[in-house]
């Protein structure tokens, strides 16, 4: 995954590499420190929002019931519907 900036590219794998290492061996800008700690933080928050985006809540089922059985009550026609299909072939 690259990063990129107007001036700075990094590698994802170097952006975290630098980002551990930063007080120890290597003497990083504070500009390019800035840089990396925001994107690797914004990588952080992706990592954790997507998932809650884009899988449901087992809340919401537990919530609202009938909205499940009318799409079990769905499925089950559209399977008794190709099973007929079949059939009648």
């Amino acid at each position: 995954m690259q990063i990129t900036t107007s001036k700075i590219r990094f590698n994802f794998k170097t952006l975290i590499f630098l980002y551990i290492t930063r007080n120890r061996n290597y003497k990083v800008s504070q500009f390019t420190f800035r840089v990396m700690r925001n994107h690797l933080f914004n990588y952080i928050i992706l990592c954790i929002l997507v998932p809650f985006i884009i899988f449901p809540s087992p809340v919401e089922d537990f919530l609202n019931p009938e909205k499940k059985e009318k799409l079990q009550l769905l499925l089950k026609i559209r399977f008794l519907k190709k099973i007929l299909r079949k059939k009648n072939t």
